[in-house]
Order: C-alpha cells, then structure tokens, then sequence
C-alpha cells in the first residue's frame, strides 16, 4: 500500500548506553580542541615565522639566469671610454639614472622585446643592455637606451637595416644610423643602439641626440667583415638608403650577404649593390649564376675585362643590369633604365674616379655621357 499523511514515523525511543558514552566522549574531545586553539591564539609568537637570514647562506652564490638582470653586469665585451664598454653612465649632462643597468641574454630577450626577439637571434644576437634616465628639466620626462649587441658588425647591421625608418634623416656622428621623431639609432661596431625619448619634446631628443652621440664615441668602433659595405660609392648615394639582404639578393640564389644603396645619378636614380664572398672562386662561380639566370631569361649584352675586372651587361623588359667581378668582389648596378647612365656609373666604379663633391646637376652631366661611356669601353 502507498503512504499516506496519517502514517506513524519510526522513532527509536531506547539509546543503547554503549552509543551515549561514544558520543559524550565525541562531545568532551571537540570541545578541549575549541578551548587548546582559544588558548593559542591568545599566545601567539610572531616570531615564529620571523625570516632567518643565516639560514641563507649556503644561496649566497652568484645569481644567474633571468634575477642576474637585477645585479647590473652588463659588460659589453670590450671596455670603452666612459664606461660605455661595460656600464651605461650618465655621460652626459641633464639626465640621471632612473635604476641600474639591466642585460638580457639569448634565452631572456623575450622578456624585454616580445614579439621581436626572433628577429634579433636570427641575426646572431649575444647580449641587451639596457638603462632609463629621467630628463629632471623636461618635467619628469625620460630616454630609454638599449644597446644590442651582436656576434659580428655585419650582423649588427643586418639588424640596424632591418628595423631602420628609411624615411629619417641620417646623423653625422656614426656611419649608420638616423633620427626618428623621438628617438636616435645607430649601429656602432657590432653594437645596434637606440635612443628612445619619451616624447618628441625638442629637449627631451636633445638630451637623447646628446647621449646618443657620446655613446657612438665611447663604443668599439669596428667594420671587420663588411668590406663591401666600404666599397659602396659615396658619390650620389642617397642619405640613409644602404641596406642589406643576408640571403637571395634580387632573387638569386648565388647573391647574399649583399649591400645596396640608391644613387642619384645625372638626374636620374639607380641602385648598386656589392657582395665579398668567401673566396675568389665563390665570387666566380656566383657571377657566373647572375651571368647565366640573365642569359636564360633577358637579353645579354657585351661581356668581357674591362679594367682588370669581369664584366657583363644584360637587359630585361628594357631595364638594364651591369655586373662585375674583381677579386672576391661581386657588384654592379640593377634594373636601370638608361642603358648609358648605367654604363656611365659603373665606368666611374671600375675607374675609382668618381668626381669630387656632390651629385653632377642633370644639366651639366648631358655633356659628359660620351666621354664617361668611352671611359667605360
């Protein structure tokens, strides 16, 4: 049958006596606990928990990894003048150190420049050091510095070129380097530096131009390996335009490690390039692929020695290349669309008799394109 409202609940009426001492036992066992945690509490010993520092001792070693940022050892390798070698100082006036000295590692480099690491380790990258100074008369305004360094100066400006504002103006107290709207940069040696203001108050980047260029003066200067990037004319090159492709320059496999400017040239604008290879040899057998890419798709001009150089000239939907090679040197000039004012540059590289002074004005240079295209032949 189903229940119903008027059904009688079970109650047990008779409690064994051995369940009522368990449960008097329970009962006086709770409330010695409650009384013990009272009497605790109102003796408690901060002490206890006071740190030893003794005990410590045996961490005392140095620290490495990412808490040795915090120790300010940031020796950049090679000693400088002040201190810039191994210590950014306050070298200048109008700034004071805002902390010590932070460097970063391969492994720690994220930590500083998420999201631009990778770029830097492709280029070889060793150490960051980095520092804040507060600018205390442009109202609690600040420059942040950072000097990257790299394994070699053609990595340093293989990073310098990567990141570089091609639209700047350049500076005139280091090779490579330019000022951007609020900050400078520069590659000194196998260092990649920045300047950074915290706004582009004129004397916030006054103090930063300042530290800028003393720490230009201060680093190791050094263009070991990057004997092409001296080879690249002054004449006509245009200011800040020099970079650099580490692997298929102009699609060519044989072409790397390469630096190219833009020139201004009898009024009009053309780019050269210059590669070293690792031997002589490497240098023939990379402009012989330039020589045969060219012969398979364009159409090949002259070739032959002109001026104790291997040369050739090819022309592509009416653009047209001149390449050369002399000793372990590959260069020459890319894409230009006047044949003759190719010839004529490249007759004044092979030469090294490039005018003095600036650019020849357009209408000047008319006059001189046959003697120049001689000189060439």
């Amino acid at each position: 049958m189903g229940n119903s409202s008027s059904s009688r609940r079970f109650v047990r009426t008779n409690v064994p006596a051995r369940e009522q001492l368990v449960g008097g036992v329970i009962v006086l066992l709770l409330v010695g606990i409650g009384t013990g945690i009272y009497v605790k509490g109102g003796r408690y010993d901060p002490g206890i928990y006071e740190l030893d520092a003794a005990a410590l001792s045996s961490t005392s070693e140095a620290v490495v990894g990412v808490a040795a940022t915090l120790k300010g050892e940031t020796s950049l390798a090679e000693p400088a003048a002040g201190g810039a070698g191994g210590m950014l100082s306050e070298m200048v006036d109008g700034v004071e150190a805002m902390g010590p000295e932070e460097s970063y590692v391969a492994d720690t480099l994220y930590e500083k420049i998420n999201g631009r690491a990778p770029a830097y380790l492709e280029f070889n990258f060793e150490k960051l050091v980095t520092r804040s100074f507060s600018v205390p008369t442009a109202n609690g305004q600040f420059v942040d510095v950072f000097v990257f360094r790299m394994d070699t100066p053609l990595n340093a400006f293989g990073i310098y070129s990567l990141e570089r504002d091609a639209s700047a103006a350049a500076v005139d107290f280091a090779a490579d380097g330019y000022r951007s709207a609020m900050g400078y940069f520069f590659r000194q040696g196998a260092a990649y530096v920045q300047v950074i203001a915290s706004s582009a108050d004129p004397a916030v980047m006054d103090v930063a131009g300042a530290y800028a260029e003393a720490l230009a003066g201060a680093l190791p200067k050094d263009d070991s390996g990057m004997e092409a990037r001296m080879s690249l004319p002054e004449y006509g090159r245009v200011s800040g335009s020099v970079s650099f492709t580490a692997q298929n320059a102009y699609g060519q496999e044989a072409l790397k490690h390469v630096y190219e400017a833009k020139y201004q040239f009898e009024g009009a604008e053309l780019v050269y390039f210059a590669m070293r290879a690792e031997s002589e040899a490497a240098a023939a057998a990379a402009w012989q692929a330039v020589f045969d890419f060219n012969a398979e798709y364009g159409e090949m001009g002259e070739s032959g020695e002109r001026e104790g150089a291997v040369v050739f000239e090819a022309e592509n939907f009416g653009d047209h290349t001149i390449v050369a090679r002399k000793g372990a040197l590959v260069f020459g000039v890319m894409n230009v669309g006047d044949a003759d004012k190719a010839r004529a540059f490249m007759g004044h590289v092979l030469k090294d008799d490039f005018p003095a002074g600036g650019p020849v004005p357009a209408e000047e240079s008319e006059a001189t394109n046959v003697e120049e295209e001689d000189g060439y032949e």
